[in-house]
């Protein structure tokens, strides 16, 4: 099961929450991104500029064209579908954001290990973009890699 699945809370309604949210953690440097493809919002703390992106589904996203039983959706009902998808995901950001920051505000974890995949590199990159193709590769090969050489 999806988190959020079936929601009818709009993307718009989810942004704005996110905001709102954000801004309770006083984090005040906000920016919103959003177009066809999906969204960003992005945010500095702790002097880490982070950014999180939501991928609008495609009209080929399996969510989009199977149901959860595996039988295919037909053409005519996947328009509204990608809607609801996008609305899923943007509600899962939310969720993601409150936990995150609740954490960081518990103790549990810092700014950098709550954050750490989506912290935004000089190059425009997240550090996720940098370290996931260096842990494919480790796992691949069976050799860690040295940490300070992730990225290369």
């Amino acid at each position: 099961m999806v988190y959020a699945e079936g929601t009818e809370v709009s993307v718009e309604r989810s942004i704005q929450e996110a905001q709102s949210l954000l801004r309770r953690h006083a984090i005040l440097d906000v920016g919103v991104t959003t177009t066809r493809a999906g969204g960003r919002i992005q945010f500095r703390t702790a002097e880490r500029a982070v950014q999180f992106t939501v991928l609008a589904p495609g009209m080929d996203d399996d969510a989009v064209l199977f149901y959860p039983s595996g039988k295919t959706r037909p053409p005519k009902d996947r328009p509204k579908r990608v809607e609801q998808v996008e609305r899923e995901r943007w509600r899962a950001l939310v969720l993601t954001l409150k936990a995150k920051l609740e954490s960081v505000e518990a103790g549990v974890e810092t700014v950098e290990q709550a954050f750490l995949a989506q912290i935004l590199l000089p190059d425009g990159t997240t550090v996720a973009d940098q370290v996931t193709p260096a842990l494919e590769r480790a796992y691949a090969t069976g050799v860690s890699a040295n940490l300070l050489e992730l990225g290369a």
